[in-house]
């Protein structure tokens, strides 16, 4: 039995670590190689590719302020945070390909980023003595309608589908410690 590295799953790995695209049909174009029967292997420079889920920026900040009461203290916290646009899929084509193709790789890639966005969450947390809290909370309190990742399948069988994050969401919070 061979145990080689470069056998079965592992040959799957290897080629996309080189970055090689299979092309369905046609003649084997200069720099390909015919690869299984019906299939053209091609390598492709994606040099140039955005690391998917690595926005540029991320960043967040925020502030706690507590007031002493005759009951215990309250406090306010806000926060906020910001992430800049970022790629969840991204593609190349290799050069060899026609150009329809190379459009298509294009596209996929476009409808694979997600748009920056800011959230704004605060808390606002009464602390009655040593052993009771009561918060009353928001998250996304600017109720920013954003996309939080994308199920791209663009190249495979046409959808895109974009994940809507949650909108203004808010409640309280009862603690009891002993």
């Amino acid at each position: 039995r061979d145990r080689s590295p470069s056998r079965g799953l592992g040959d799957v790995y290897k080629r996309q670590l080189e970055d090689q695209i299979i092309a369905n049909t046609g003649p084997v174009p200069a720099g390909c190689v015919a690869g299984t029967p019906g299939n053209i292997v091609c390598t492709a420079d994606r040099s140039g590719e955005d690391i998917p889920y690595a926005p540029k920026y991320n960043w967040s900040i925020g502030a706690t302020q507590e007031v002493p009461t005759s009951f215990g203290s309250l406090s306010f916290h806000a926060d906020y945070s910001y992430v800049s646009s970022k790629a969840i899929y991204s593609a190349t084509a290799a050069d060899q390909q026609p150009q329809a193709i190379k459009d298509q790789y294009a596209r996929a890639t476009e409808l694979g980023r997600i748009e920056g966005y800011g959230l704004l969450n605060g808390v606002i947390k009464a602390s009655i003595g040593e052993n009771v809290e009561l918060s009353v909370w928001g998250r996304n309190l600017t109720d920013k309608d954003y996309v939080s990742n994308v199920g791209n399948y663009y190249l495979a069988f046409g959808p895109v589908i974009g994940v809507t994050a949650p909108p203004r969401t808010y409640g309280a919070t009862f603690a009891v410690s002993w």
